[in-house]
């Protein structure tokens, strides 16, 4: 009677995904871990994982409270103890001469930002006109995954990727 008294109320959940708090375990640095977890959107064993990157460190790419972003990166990296391989990153941006090589990132609140497991979706606070911001969402797939950049009326944009090994 107590197995089904703990099972019931589960079955009464459409989508247990949507509690997954994709950004539980991610406030790590090199100097103190508390979780080294990072946020992927990824589908299950899936070939590649996708995340924001908010550092320009090649193991330590990833902190939750830092307001900015240099692109979604896709990574096959578990956790930044690790270190990653082949990995690329992939950013959007408003035609700006000022934003080149180290300067191509973008504010952004993670806090306004959707974490899913399934889906990720990034307003790039840098790019922007009266009529909205430069928003950046990735779903994932087996082999890849789907981008969307999404610029706003009458902005001229560009994409950049960039790949590592």
């Amino acid at each position: 009677a107590l197995f089904v008294g703990l099972v019931l109320p589960v079955f009464g959940v459409t989508n247990p995904e949507e509690y997954i708090n994709v950004l539980g375990g991610t406030k790590s640095r090199f100097d103190m871990s508390r979780g080294n977890i990072l946020p992927e959107a990824q589908v299950p064993w899936g070939f590649n994982g996708w995340a924001p990157q908010t550092d320009p460190d090649e193991q330590w790419w990833f902190y939750s409270e830092s307001a900015r972003v240099y692109g979604i990166r896709c990574t096959h990296q578990p956790s930044p103890w690790i270190g990653d391989y082949g990995h690329m990153l992939f950013m959007a941006h408003m035609v700006d001469k000022q934003h080149t090589n180290a300067g191509q990132f973008s504010a952004y609140k993670a806090s306004q930002s959707t974490w899913l497991p399934y889906y990720q979706k990034h307003t790039m606070l840098a790019y922007g006109n009266r009529q909205g911001y430069l928003t950046i969402e990735v779903a994932p797939t087996d082999h890849g995954a789907i981008l969307r950049f999404k610029f706003p009326p009458l902005a001229e944009g560009a994409c950049a990727t960039g790949l590592n090994q």
